[in-house]
């Protein structure tokens, strides 16, 4: 049996309650104002009855509900989590539509007898042409959490998207088309800057949503009543917008303020932790995810399948760190716990076992890494077909292992296969493409196709430099890669230009990719030696070397070739003492490479 999807849709899946009540104290019962978001009335009979640790027994009341439950989330004056326990769960008459999510805050100064905490609801079926524009924001929002949380690659999002959809639509009683029609228009519908923001957000408007949601965060903390929803909720969502653009200096700046506004809520942490992440922060981002993890260990047990994204994220940043055994570990525990609840050919095993397939890429085992890809690409066109969006992800990866074996023609017919579906289902204009044109002029490249591959290299660069943000590390692949390619052609004006556009790139603090940096350290001091440039050769050395020296398991091959090349510059500068230290110590780890 399949594991069932979990659905995040904002308050209309039911929402787990809080293990801890530490730092609160909760009367005995606590009146909600229920609106019902039709008459704009209270709902009669709606009374919050009990609290984690008690077992108070509710009879069900006019309107289908046996509770309403309140758990805590976090530290006083803190924030509860509203859960409406229909007496039928398998058909609610009753969802919660504001707060999207189900948080309200708790104000230790709050009389909440006589301003009780307000909730929208709305009964379901909801009829088609009485869709309000806060149900559609409340679906939307839910679905962006759920994909900013747990999404894939942009080939797989776009289907996960539908199967939301579908599910929210069924939810309230709605068809699928009724319900995706609304949520295209949100941004039309919805007056307030934060529903605006979601609307843009929803079409990929990455701009508008930035620009409205920016106006809702300003208005949240400018008030002279402190918003507490809104403040969290801009802060997340505009959070999002930054992760999105790869912006993640001002995504960690936001995630941070909502997750210190309300401490405690995992999924704020989670999206933190990708945002460190992005922003090459791999200490504060594992710490963080790491924190995730045993938050949710400690409400699920340690196997449970939402652990597996955390699981994998958490591989990613030891992976990127060069610390490949941990890496290794990790995915290995995710695919098992994967595998246990859904089945050995089961799609959702295909990202980890990509994943492994990496690790064993970069542990110089793509013999063990090929038939892992062969077992993804055949559970892909299984699910799907040959030649499918979805599948384009794992062939690039078994072109790269036919890369890296030397299988350059082979490699060669499968990057062309990609190039081909990309363009088919990204457009010809897409970061795919790109990417894809710059591995096929890596190949072009090694088959000595010069001409083919400067074409290629260019086109990919012209690619990159319009579709992205100005500090994105691709961006500078893209630079260092034709800066090599010149250098070997002795175009050494050119590869200057190009070595120095990508190292602006990679220094500027968002680039994230330390060994990349020092590879083009690397190569650059090796233009300038080569050029007698000594003395701006060796500061770029010594600043690669300490890189290298610093993630020596990932990079054992470059710091080896680098202290061959820095003796040999200490060398040509009559420093043979310095060069003589050098050359041992790289003659000693070629020596234990060998063992």
């Amino acid at each position: 049996m399949g594991r069932q999807r979990t659905l995040l849709i904002g308050a209309l899946a039911p929402l787990l309650l809080a293990t801890s009540t530490a730092g609160l104290e909760h009367p005995d019962q606590l009146v909600l104002k229920i609106v019902d978001i039709r008459e704009e009335a209270p709902v009669q009979g709606l009374i919050l009855r009990d609290f984690p640790g008690q077992s108070t027994e509710s009879p069900t009341d006019d309107n289908g509900l046996t509770s309403i439950r309140l758990g805590t989330e976090a530290r006083s004056p803190g924030w509860v989590r509203i859960q409406l326990t229909p007496s039928d769960p398998s058909s609610p008459e009753i969802v919660v539509i504001e707060p999207w999510n189900g948080f309200v805050p708790l104000d230790e100064h709050r009389d909440l007898k006589s301003e009780p905490l307000r909730i929208v609801v709305a009964r379901v079926p909801i009829e088609t042409e009485s869709i309000d524009a806060r149900i559609t924001l409340s679906v939307a929002a839910g679905i962006l959490a759920q994909e900013a949380l747990h999404g894939g690659s942009a080939r797989t999002e776009k289907g996960e998207r539908l199967n939301l959809i579908a599910d929210s639509a069924s939810l309230l009683g709605l068809t699928s088309d009724s319900m995706t029609e609304a949520l295209n228009s949100l941004s039309t519908t919805t007056e307030s800057d934060f529903g605006a923001g979601i609307g843009s957000l929803w079409k990929g408007d990455l701009p508008a949503a930035s620009d409205r949601l920016l106006e809702a965060w300003k208005q949240a903390e400018s008030s002279t009543t402190f918003d507490a929803v809104l403040a969290v909720d801009s802060s997340q969502f505009l959070g999002i917008t930054f992760l999105q653009l790869g912006e993640y200096g001002r995504a960690t700046f936001l995630l941070s303020k909502a997750s210190d506004l309300r401490p405690g809520d995992l999924d704020l942490l989670t999206l933190l932790g990708k945002a460190l992440h992005g922003a090459g922060n791999f200490t504060e981002a594992e710490s963080a995810l790491q924190r995730v993890l045993e938050g949710r260990e400690a409400e699920t047990g340690d196997a449970d399948p939402s652990l597996s994204p955390l699981l994998n994220n958490l591989a990613i940043l030891c992976f990127e760190q060069g610390r490949y055994a941990e890496a290794r570990r990790l995915y290995e525990r995710a695919l098992a716990i994967e595998e246990a609840a859904t089945s050995l050919n089961h799609p959702s095993v295909v990202a980890l076992l990509t994943n492994l397939a990496a690790i064993h890429t970069a542990q110089g085992e793509p013999s063990a890494a090929e038939p892992l890809l062969r077992r993804a690409l055949e559970i892909e066109e299984q699910e799907h077909s040959e030649g499918s969006e979805e599948s384009a992800g794992t062939l690039n990866n078994l072109a790269l292992v036919y890369f890296e074996t030397g299988r350059l023609l082979e490699a060669k017919q499968l990057y062309t296969r990609v190039l081909a579906i990309d363009r088919t289902f990204r457009g010809p204009d897409s970061t795919e493409v790109a990417s894809d044109v710059s591995n096929l002029a890596l190949i072009s490249d090694q088959l000595n196709s010069v001409l083919e591959a400067e074409r290629l290299y260019r086109q990919a660069l012209d690619l990159r430099e319009r579709l992205l943000e100005p500090n994105h590390r691709d961006l500078a692949k893209s630079y260092a890669n034709l800066a090599w390619f010149y250098h070997r052609q002795r175009r050494f004006e050119e590869a200057e230009t190009h070595y120095l556009a990508a190292l602006e790139v990679l220094e500027g603090g968002k680039g994230g990719d330390p060994l990349y940096l020092a590879w083009t350290l690397k190569s650059l001091g090796m233009l300038y030696q080569k050029l007698e440039r000594y003395g701006e050769s060796e500061p770029l050395y010594r600043r690669a070397l300490a890189i290298f020296e610093s993630f020596e398991d990932a990079s054992r091959p470059d710091l080896i070739s680098l202290l061959w090349t820095y003796s040999a510059l200490l060398e040509e500068l009559g420093r043979e003492t310095e060069a003589a230290e050098l050359e041992e110590r790289a003659r000693a780890m070629a020596q234990s490479e060998q063992l």
